[in-house]
């Protein structure tokens, strides 16, 4: 059975990588009825993924009267990175600081804390919530080397899964192929083995000990029909290329026509022409000739473009359940909280629905990293029972200051938090960990009693003992 498996996964390998030409973009949307072929799948990916990372006037298309030099010539190409805005606005889920507990043995749970618990772990776990969004599926792998565990992310056209026939989610067979400067790079996983290719030649197959394919994937949303979810990426970026041309369009009506031309009818021709403020302008003419300057204006339809840009923003915003207020609400608006999460409400849901989706992925990811860690380190279990508990904290309102002064004390006052959480959560980066921003709480609060008491000795009347805020730390 292995052997057969790695023999589909090397013709799954040899299928070639499709390249993507601006002028098959149209011919990526699925027939009706039909879930998208894998060369669509992956081309949908690539398109996705240029246009989030900003190289979008590569797939400006010309317009139809345009023959393709006119078209590389045209002045006031604009392009506008739509696709990040919104998958960004919605990606924040890891935006606040994301706690997790571990379950699993004494020296295997302080392990998997070294590697999944600290700041680069979330900004990672941003990139996965972003990019599945974005992709519709990503794989992701734990590596080990030097005595660390790192994590890669795959996407979909990078990778290519023979699902597993009992359970659909899952792969008993990935395949991850590349371009290096020898030509075609692949790797196969299978549960048990590893076989790398070079060019589609088997270069070296070996076994491994992961027990397991060491992958973890990453979903948008569960596709009820395929191990891969369609994602929102390629219909976000396909309205942004629309945009993106429609800005053009503007930019080269308003230098073309956007401006009035003046005519000077009938001058001196023996005078020079001199045009400007504080100039005047002598004519010749004899009688029934018709003199004087004119300004023509050519009609240029900006105001119809314009309607046409902003009909196709709001069309994308309410495609992705995106308020246009969760773009316009700024820090110095008198809305009031509620207001502003009622105006939001969508984009919550959103990430209420997104929650237990990345709660199991990172359940999953802790799983795979402690069979990554087992089998490069000694005194292991190879299969150690390993789960994650990870806490998202609700969305921060725009409190104001003294709103949230008042909110802090009251939960202070009735120990629901603690001084150094305040500390660490508002100064995440001054603290490596919420215990460090305890020992430095508790480092200052003795600081300030040893002053006070200084004083005291000195005759002081100022009282310093109580060292600041009080809390359960007391």
């Amino acid at each position: 059975m292995t052997e057969q498996l790695i023999k589909d996964a090397i013709e799954l390998a040899r299928e070639p990588s499709p390249t993507l030409a601006s002028e098959t973009i149209e011919k990526l949307f699925a027939s009706p009825g039909r879930v998208p072929s894998m060369s669509q799948r992956e081309k949908r990916s690539f398109f996705a993924l240029q246009m989030y990372r900003g190289d979008q006037l590569a797939f400006l298309r010309a317009n139809s009267f345009e023959s393709a030099e006119d078209f590389s010539r045209r002045q006031g190409k604009t392009a506008v990175n739509f696709t990040r805005l919104v998958i960004d606005v919605l990606g924040m889920l890891y935006k606040e600081n994301v706690s997790r507990r571990f379950t699993a043995n004494g020296k295997m749970r302080e392990r998997l804390e070294e590697v999944l618990a600290g700041g680069e772990f979330n900004a990672f776990m941003s990139q996965v919530d972003r990019l599945s969004r974005l992709l519709g599926t990503i794989a992701i792998r734990p590596f080990y080397e030097d005595g660390s565990v790192t994590h890669w992310i795959y996407p979909p056209h990078r990778f290519r899964a023979i699902a597993d026939d009992a359970n659909p989610m899952k792969a008993k067979a990935v395949v991850i192929h590349w371009t290096n400067d020898r030509g075609r790079a692949t790797q196969i996983w299978t549960a048990d083995k590893y076989v790398s290719l070079e060019n589609g030649k088997v270069a070296e197959e070996l076994d491994h000990e992961y027990g397991c394919v060491p992958f973890v994937f990453a979903r948008d949303k569960f596709d009820i029909e395929s191990f891969y979810s369609a994602g929102r990426g390629f219909n976000v970026a396909y309205h942004n290329l629309l945009i993106n041309e429609r800005l053009s369009d503007l930019a080269y009506t308003i230098k073309m026509q956007g401006f009035g031309v003046l005519e000077v009818k009938n001058p001196d021709p023996s005078a020079p022409l001199s045009l400007g403020p504080g100039s005047a302008i002598s004519f010749q003419v004899g009688p029934g000739d018709v003199a004087g300057i004119d300004f023509k204006h050519p009609g240029a339809p900006i105001e119809g473009l314009i309607r046409d840009i902003e009909f196709l923003i709001r069309q994308l915003l309410v495609s992705e359940r995106i308020p246009e207020s969760a773009l316009s609400v700024s820090a110095t608006s008198n809305s009031s909280g509620v207001a502003i999460v009622a105006a939001g409400s969508p984009v919550i849901e959103d990430r209420r629905e997104r929650i237990p989706i990345l709660r199991a992925v990172e359940n999953d990811i802790a799983c795979m990293t402690a069979r990554v860690i087992a089998a490069h380190e000694d005194g292991f279990p190879e299969d150690a029972d390993v789960s994650a508990l990870v806490n998202y904290p609700e969305p921060e309102i725009a409190w104001s200051i003294e709103d949230r002064i008042r909110r802090d004390e009251f939960l202070l006052r009735n120990e629901l938090i603690s001084p150094w959480e305040i500390l660490y959560r508002d100064n995440p980066d001054g603290y490596s960990s919420i215990q460090d921003a305890k020992e430095s709480y508790l480092a200052r609060r003795r600081e300030m009693r040893d002053l006070g008491s200084r004083m005291e000795d000195g005759g002081s009347s100022g009282n310093f003992a109580d060292g600041g805020v009080r809390g359960p730390g007391k």
